[in-house]
C-alpha cells in the first residue's frame, strides 16, 4: 500500500503524519517543536519514525509533501527529505491540481496549511 508523508511547518512547530493515500488514515504523527530550524535532528527522527510505522504495517512510502507558511525553511526541508528518504520534496500551493476551486480574488496569498486543509475536506466531506 502507498502512504504520502505530510509535512505542516508552521511558525511554531512542525507536524509530521503518514496518510494511507486510500483510508486518508493517519498511520503516525509527530510534533516538533521549532520545527527544522531548531530542532533538525527531530525532524529526521521523525520522518525515520514514519518510514518505519510504514514498513510495519507492509507499507511503503511513495511521496512527501510540505505545507509550509515559513518559505524561509522549504529548502532545508527538500534537502533533509533527500537524504533521509530519497524523495524529491512536492509543494502545497495554490496552482496545483486541488479537488475545489478558490473563489478568492487573490489565491496565491492563501497560507499552504489553508489549502491542504480545504483539500482534505473535499476529499474526506462525504457528497450529499
Amino acid at each position: 500500500m502507498a502512504c504520502v508523508l505530510a509535512i505542516d511547518a508552521g511558525n511554531s512547530s512542525t507536524t509530521l503524519a503518514l496518510y494511507d493515500g486510500v483510508r486518508a488514515a493517519v498511520a503516525v504523527k509527530t510534533v516538533v517543536r521549532g520545527g527544522i530550524s531548531a530542532a533538525r535532528g527531530d525532524c529526521a527522527i521523525a520522518i525515520r519514525k514514519a518510514f518505519a510505522a510504514a514498513d510495519a504495517e507492509g507499507s511503503r512510502v511513495e511521496a512527501a509533501m510540505l505545507a509550509s507558511v515559513t518559505p524561509a525553511v522549504n529548502s532545508a526541508w527538500q534537502r533533509l527529505v533527500a537524504e533521509e528518504a530519497g524523495l524529491e520534496l512536492g509543494f502545497v500551493r495554490h496552482d496545483m491540481a486541488i479537488p475545489f476551486r478558490f473563489g478568492y480574488p487573490h489565491p496565491e496569498s492563501t497560507g499552504a496549511d489553508r489549502i491542504a486543509d480545504m483539500a482534505a475536506l473535499a476529499v474526506l466531506t462525504p457528497k450529499v
